[in-house]
């Protein structure tokens, strides 16, 4: 048996995972905000003009921000210090080599702890997992699988970590991984 683990981040709070405190929230988009382009957090996607720090009340699944490539490692850097985080820098979001993405979560609210607590729920050895990315924020995801495949179009990091890279999206990469390894 295969379990096929993927997890958005807002589905991994079915599984009970935590917030960020407000304070760290309003943190992460204070440090993102000279640098981003666009920002998201539980006020939806923002332009940097539009954010009110004295609005961030409430904790956050997420913080998310299109930034400067050229700023992008020494951002999660930063964030990392930042207390009870999981901390992803994705380069070229959507193909555009210009930006990274970077996404701040608590640290029990990336992939890697959704499916080892699915993985618990539903009884299944770790053995029996497939895991599929194209993102840094998905190397957590690969800690918690066997097999381990990356998108033709994922990340130089992720693909390094990969057992076996399939076709990018555009070459229908993941029904590829299904065929080789699950069918």
């Amino acid at each position: 048996m295969v379990v096929q683990a993927l997890l958005t981040l807002r589905q991994v709070k079915c599984f009970g995972q935590s917030t960020s405190p407000a304070e760290t929230t309003k943190t992460a988009v204070e440090k993102l905000l000279p640098h981003a382009f666009l920002i998201e957090y539980d006020k939806g996607a923002l332009t940097p003009d539009k954010v009110d720090l004295d609005t961030i009340t409430d904790p956050a699944l997420s913080v998310w921000a299109s930034v400067p490539a050229t700023e992008g490692e020494w951002l999660v850097e930063e964030l990392r210090k930042l207390p009870k985080v999981a901390v992803h820098g994705n380069p070229h979001p959507g193909g555009d080599t210009s930006k990274w993405g970077v996404q701040v979560t608590h640290i029990e609210a990336d992939k890697e702890y959704a499916v080892r607590q699915l993985l618990d729920i539903m009884n299944v050895d770790k053995a029996h997992t497939l895991a599929i990315g194209d993102g840094n924020n998905d190397l957590p995801l690969f800690k918690s699988a066997t097999i381990k495949v990356a998108m033709g179009n994922g990340t130089d990091s992720l693909k390094f970590a990969a057992d076996h890279v399939v076709g990018t999206v555009e070459e229908d990469g993941f029904a590829q991984a299904v065929r080789e390894f699950v069918l």
